[in-house]
């Protein structure tokens, strides 16, 4: 959750990856601003697989085989219902999410991180030219 060292609210992140991978997890990374790697995304059930970058091809053919063999009317209902499975209505987080992105849009974090992405950036073109 880069966000995080950038003094923003890493999206609708806090709503959705506490449901996907449990509070615990979805705290250390979004607290943290950590980035992790492929294992660790599978191990926590971000992604569904990991594939060797030497068979990649014939690992995502056998990976979407079933998905392409499934009905389209019935993934497309499952899909629908899935997606509302776990979510409040957009509408009851909206204020709320409104409110704390202001937040953190008019803190002094923000400006600070915004001040050293500058320089960052500003360093970066110096040394390619």
């Amino acid at each position: 959750m880069p966000a995080v060292a950038d003094a923003l609210i890493p999206g609708m992140a806090p709503i959705r990856l506490p449901r996907l991978i449990g509070l615990g997890p979805a705290r250390r990374l979004m607290l943290s601003g950590a980035e992790i790697g492929s294992e660790e995304a599978a191990r926590l059930g971000l992604v569904d697989h990991v594939t060797p970058d030497d068979d990649r091809d014939a690992a995502i053919t056998q990976i979407l085989q079933p998905y392409l063999a499934a009905p389209p009317t019935t993934v497309a209902g499952l899909k629908q219902l899935l997606a509302s499975a776990f979510a409040p209505p957009v509408a009851t987080v909206a204020p709320t999410a409104a409110r704390l992105f202001a937040d953190c849009l008019a803190s002094a974090e923000l400006a600070e991180a915004n001040t050293h992405w500058h320089h960052r950036t500003t360093h970066r073109k110096q040394q390619i030219m």
